[in-house]
């Protein structure tokens, strides 16, 4: 018996290595030939290398992929390469098939991007690690994860047990990171619970963590620039209180405090403004229902406050909890701290407004991949830049776009060109090959700070000096997967120094948590 298991297992060996192919050749991929367009544990490059289509397996086989006629035309073949990172010299191990022939090409070695030294080093600091098993730590929408006002500078984030961790430190000249363990908690699994911080003129800090459709949670610290805090029941009308999601903080030139949430659920929801004062350390109601949904909808704005405290605001209107209704963006300005709004050509807003009176800005129809709750800045002449993307229509690739107001008219320019394609529909949290892409203008360059699998899901930027060509940067080697950018919007518009929070997460399709470990949070800053 044990002589025909032995002989039945030598016949198997023999049939498996006539019928796989061998590999042939080693070859080398210059970098300025290929796209980046996934990532597994390192990054994956594509180029287009013969005139067959290809079946690619790589080792592991947890990728199988073949060109698509309507991406690559049918006489071209498309060959991918895996990058090990981990590995000093950045070995790359692929199998390329030819079903005909059955030929392989065996790369094992890929080239890379070095940095150009032209461009600004970028500095990296570790503050600690925080949970990555979904993105509430790096969504898009925290719009405060680092703070500063010239004197200290703060950045926040859940731990692998949800517990809130502060890191600070000296700033002018910059000073080492310490960081705390603070009393507050949150419910980490789900990623809408993100941490809004604020750092008012006297120095408090201010926190609204863990909500989603849930009372408003809010702290102070007790003293300046620590961490201290104290939980507060209200910070205006605890039974006007009981429905908060997105809650966000803005600093006035004067030190006084914005806050701004969500008031209701997705597809039936209204923007509230509150106001602090620091000379009476109060809170104040500036509006009650400045983007009114009606019942039917709700609007997902991006906010932006300029030096001279004029609040940009734009969003995207919902019909449904589905993100395939989104549509339209809009557009509307405040000169004074959030009590009236216009329009762009100065035209006063009757409020609350809704999304018969809106300004739309650029109209996107629904069911175009149009993601919420973006990005947008202003120019020094006050022309504001809205960050986002969406699918053209007739198109199947969702591009990155920048669409501004130059002064007379609005405009609309595509960044880059992406080539992998994907669907936004569905409830909840999504798991998107791309981020929501942050933007900042100092006046020279216009930049945007993104994710994308076409790039290996690395920490990218792009800038141009004139919005119609573009150059794209990665800041780094490693795929940080799920996350999405934010920066210390206080340092950018005082010193025009880019503080960037990064941390490596995970996320599941329609708000799933995965088991991914914690991960070091750093801060990328480029001067």
């Amino acid at each position: 018996m044990k002589r025909l298991l032995l002989l039945l297992l030598l016949t198997c060996i023999l049939w498996a290595c006539n019928s796989k192919p061998q590999p042939e050749a080693a070859v080398l991929i210059p970098c300025q030939d290929v796209y980046t367009i996934a990532a597994e544990g390192g990054s994956l490059y594509l180029a287009f290398v013969t005139n067959q289509d290809y079946l690619i397996q790589t080792q592991d086989d947890w990728l199988s992929w073949a060109p698509d006629s309507k991406s690559v035309a049918k006489e071209t073949a498309v060959l991918i390469v895996q990058e090990n990172l981990s590995g000093a010299e950045r070995q790359a191990q692929v199998t390329i098939v030819t079903p005909e022939a059955k030929e392989t090409v065996t790369v094992v070695q890929a080239a890379y991007a070095e940095p150009d030294p032209q461009e600004e080093p970028v500095l990296e600091f570790i503050l600690g690690n925080g949970y990555a098993g979904t993105s509430v730590n790096v969504a898009v929408f925290r719009a405060a994860s680092i703070v500063s006002d010239g004197n200290r500078q703060f950045a926040s984030w859940y731990d692998a047990s949800g517990v809130i961790n502060i890191a600070r430190r000296k700033i002018n000249p910059d000073g080492p990171w310490e960081t705390l363990a603070t009393t507050l908690k949150g419910a980490v699994a789900d990623a809408h619970n993100i941490i809004s911080l604020g750092l008012d003129g006297d120095g408090y800090l201010h926190v609204s963590w863990n909500q989603h459709g849930t009372r408003l949670r809010y702290a102070r610290s007790k003293t300046p620039y620590e961490v201290d805090f104290e939980v507060l029941d209200e910070m205006i009308d605890a039974s006007a209180e009981k429905n908060v999601t997105y809650p966000e903080f803005r600093r006035f030139s004067n030190g006084d405090l914005l806050f701004a949430y969500r008031d209701g659920v997705s597809g039936s929801g209204n923007l509230v403004l509150n106001r602090y004062a620091i000379a009476t350390r109060k809170w104040s109601r500036v509006q009650d229902n400045l983007l009114s949904g009606e019942g039917s909808r709700n609007a997902y704005w991006q906010m932006y406050m300029d030096a001279a405290d004029v609040i940009y605001l734009s969003w995207v209107w919902r019909e449904t909890g589905d993100v395939a209704t989104n549509h339209d963006l809009c557009y509307a300005v405040s000169r004074d701290g959030g009590v009236s709004w216009q329009r762009s050509n100065g035209t006063r807003y009757t409020l609350p407004i809704t999304v018969d009176n809106a300004e739309v800005a650029w109209p996107v129809p629904q069911k175009s991949e149009m993601i919420n709750q973006t990005s947008m800045t202003a120019d020094a002449a006050g022309h504001p830049y809205i960050a986002t993307y969406w699918r053209s229509q007739g198109e199947s690739v969702p591009q990155y776009r920048l669409v501004y107001l130059d002064g007379s008219a609005w405009r609309c320019v595509q960044v880059g060109e992406r080539i992998s394609s994907f669907s936004l529909s569905g409830i909840g949290t999504k798991a998107i090959p791309i981020s929501r892409p942050q933007i900042v203008s100092d006046g020279r360059r216009t930049m945007m700070i993104f994710r994308d699998i076409d790039r290996g899901r690395r920490v990218s930027l792009a800038y141009s000096e004139d919005l119609a060509t573009w150059q794209v940067r990665d800041l780094n080697l490693d795929a940080v997967d799920a996350w999405e950018p934010s920066f210390d919007y206080e340092r950018w518009n005082k010193d025009r120094i880019l503080d960037i929070f990064v941390q490596r997460a995970s996320q599941g399709d329609g708000e799933q948590s995965t088991s991914t470990d914690a991960q070091p949070v750093r801060i990328f800053e480029l001067k």
